[in-house]
């Protein structure tokens, strides 16, 4: 019986090491992008609490003198979340990348599995139709093997009764 052999089996592991690598760099992406929008919820929530308490708390710093220090600080904490958001949107967009990536490499692999899985099938048929027909010809053999011996049987008989 011959064995089986897929020819693109060297490319089917190469793009399935290539498939698992694709999916480390989707994980990473995807857990930078997380970081990414935790870091934008956190300097919105401090940009919130900086300036929380509304024309109480802007009355109570005019009147201490350090209302032009909040607002500083206000502003360096909008600019804080205008950077975290830059990033997140950016990380987001490698997520996006590494995704798409992923899903292309996955779908050749799913295609060269099923290519292989084709021709296994093929490769099985053929065996199996092999051993039929070998199968029939000793069974043809047997038939024509029995015949030619009825016929000598049958012809010594004949000798015999005459």
């Amino acid at each position: 019986m011959k064995r089986f052999e897929f020819r693109l089996e060297r490319i089917l592991q190469m793009k399935k090491k290539l498939e698992r690598l694709a999916e480390l760099h989707q994980q990473r992406a995807r857990a930078e992008f997380e970081a990414a929008a935790a870091r934008v919820d956190r300097a919105e929530r401090r940009v919130s609490e900086a300036g929380s308490g509304g024309l109480d708390a802007l009355r109570k710093a005019a009147a201490l003198g350090s209302w032009q220090t909040r607002y500083e600080l206000v502003a360096s904490l909008e600019q804080e979340v205008t950077t975290a958001r830059e990033h997140a949107n950016h990380s987001q967009q490698l997520l996006l990348v590494a995704q798409l990536a992923r899903t292309r490499i996955a779908t050749e692999v799913e295609v060269l599995d099923r290519l292989r899985q084709d021709q296994f099938r093929t490769h099985r048929e053929e065996v199996a139709r092999g051993g039929y027909e070998q199968m029939d010809e000793v069974g043809m053999r047997r038939w024509l093997a029995a015949g030619v011996n009825a016929e000598s049987e049958s012809a010594t008989t004949q000798e015999e009764d005459s």
